[in-house]
């Protein structure tokens, strides 16, 4: 999905704390969903 060195700009950043919950949101429910496909 993000490259290995994501630009470097205030609009970059702004969008990375702004989504900062939303990450995590999605780190749960990939880590749920990884448990659900070891069942």
């Amino acid at each position: 999905m993000f490259s290995a060195a994501p630009p470097r700009t205030p609009h970059f950043a702004a969008r990375m704390r702004k989504r900062q919950k939303t990450l995590e949101q999605y780190t749960a429910l990939f880590l749920i969903n990884a448990l659900k496909n070891k069942v």
